[in-house]
């Protein structure tokens, strides 16, 4: 959000702010969505098959119980099995929605780990804090406030110079 609100002016703080917060909400849900979905499929493919090894157990109950981990400890709790069934039927859905959480949490990592990469990439690194001092310093083209950036680049690298807060509209610069 640092990154958003920094790049704006302060006229358009408010419209930058309900944005990021709007993405924010909306990304969230989409994420916790898809990686939910990573584990329910995740879940009902390992059910279906370690399921299958139980013997007697009725297929009505495995269709139910490959519909979730809360309907299969509640078939394997009610009684409708006998005490070997239902700890294997419990013993099963555990190691399914085990296998569905570990590899959500891997795909989980590895986005975390691609995120990183990029905002270490694309992201810039954060400017030179402004003095008090020099916080009323004015664009001598336009008047607008500035903000003191060390040059990376050029015969200039590592001079400190003011820039003014409305570039690129304005390419009002100079030495500090």
């Amino acid at each position: 959000m640092n990154v958003i609100m920094g790049a704006l002016p302060k006229a358009k703080a408010g419209i930058g702010s309900a944005m990021s917060t709007v993405f924010q909400t909306v990304s969230g849900a989409i994420g916790v969505a898809a990686l939910g979905a990573v584990v329910g499929s995740i879940y009902t493919s390992n059910f279906v098959k370690s399921a299958a090894s139980i013997s007697g157990l009725p297929s009505a109950l495995s269709q139910k119980a490959s519909d979730s981990i809360g309907a299969a400890m509640g078939i394997a709790g009610s009684g409708q099995l006998s005490p070997e069934m239902s700890g294997s039927l419990a013993q099963v859905a555990s190691n399914s929605f085990m296998d569905g959480w570990q590899t959500m949490t891997i795909i989980s990592c590895v986005i975390f780990v691609v995120g990183v990469l990029v905002v270490l990439k694309f992201v810039p690194s954060r400017y030179v804090t402004v003095p008090v001092e020099a916080k009323d310093v004015r664009c001598p083209v336009c008047g607008s406030e500035t903000t003191i950036r060390t040059a990376k680049k050029g015969p200039n690298a590592g001079r400190r110079f003011h820039v003014c807060n409305r570039y690129p509209e304005c390419e009002g610069k100079f030495p500090e």
